[in-house]
């Protein structure tokens, strides 16, 4: 113990007696996230995690623990990538306790998961520039251009939200927040103006406007004004800022009628949609990802890689063009 200290890796073995519920409900209450992630966590841990490993010391949990938990989801008719997800929690839960010394090493290490399924967007699947100016017809006239903003500028939903008309120029958007459900100083949730995801207070990123929705959104904004500073979109009756379930409401009721229930589209196949349109287009990954907003290209290469023309053959080509003086 004395050497373990002298070498500063010594773990204090009452902290690892921390039962996992009471780890895990500390941990969330932590968590700078937005509603919906804590939403998430908050269900995956008291749904699927803690039923099964709740009551185990955190010292106590072991791999094969992991593995019964995944396979609890998967016999209760989760699909493999959705129990995947709901372990996300459940690993940050166990490297917070390895990086504060509660536990010698994670219970993930050596726990035999399957891989996530492939990402990869089927571009086949996608809807086309006829059914998405369907569903903006379908919509109140107040919404009608949250599509073309989507499918056109490849904004996530709680962006659109947050758009505000200052944020445009020609040609270009700004994007500069998203509109998420906080809990303001009453504890009610509302929909308030935060930083963009993977991104903090003051950060942007610019994104191509096609001339298409430059026209919409000046149809919209003579039509129905924007709100406080600029603010685009507000809600219907109350007048605030618009949150994204009264809007993704509105595009499934849209979206059905016009007969494309099965398609089963949310609006984030639209945004699948402003990025497989562009790679077709030539346009290089790494401004996509840009535009996309993605913490990483990596992100990006997984979930539209696929898509890249195929360069064999000029690669082919260019590299005989090089081989070729020393023959």
């Amino acid at each position: 113990m004395e050497n373990d200290k002298r070498a500063g890796v010594y773990i204090d073995p009452d902290k690892g007696r921390t039962p996992v519920k009471v780890y895990a409900k500390e941990w969330l209450a932590r968590q700078q996230i937005g509603v919906r992630t804590y939403e998430g966590y908050d269900t995956a841990l008291r749904l699927h995690v803690l039923p099964v490993i709740g009551s185990k010391t955190m010292a106590g949990v072991h791999s094969d623990d992991i593995e019964d938990v995944f396979t609890s989801m998967t016999k209760g008719g989760l699909a493999v990538s959705t129990a995947l997800t709901r372990l996300i929690p459940v690993r940050s839960i166990f490297h917070h306790a390895v990086v504060r010394r509660v536990i010698v090493e994670s219970p993930f290490r050596g726990a035999d998961l399957p891989a996530m399924p492939s990402a990869a967007v089927d571009e086949t699947q996608l809807p086309g520039a006829a059914e998405i100016d369907a569903v903006s017809r379908g919509m109140p006239a107040e919404y009608a251009l949250a599509p073309w903003l989507m499918a056109g500028c490849g904004l996530r939903i709680g962006e659109v939200c947050g758009v505000a008309e200052p944020h445009f120029r020609p040609g270009v958007l700004r994007v500069r927040q998203q509109v998420q459900r906080r809990k303001d100083k009453e504890g009610l949730l509302r929909p308030a103006l935060v930083p963009l995801k993977h991104r903090q207070a003051g950060e942007w990123r610019d994104v191509p406007v096609p001339e298409v929705v430059a026209d919409r959104l000046q149809w919209h904004v003579r039509r129905f004004g924007t709100g406080a500073d600029g603010v685009i979109f507000r809600g219907i009756r109350s007048r605030g800022l618009l949150s994204e379930n009264p809007l993704r409401d509105a595009f499934t009721k849209s979206r059905n009628a016009a007969g494309y229930g099965e398609r089963g589209w949310t609006p984030h196949d639209f945004r699948h949609f402003f990025a497989s349109a562009s790679l077709a287009a030539g346009l290089p990954i790494l401004d996509v990802s840009r535009w996309l907003g993605h913490k990483s290209i990596t992100t990006t290469v997984d979930i539209y890689g696929h898509l890249l023309p195929d360069s064999t053959e000029r690669g082919a080509r260019a590299l005989h063009g090089v081989l070729s003086l020393a023959a």
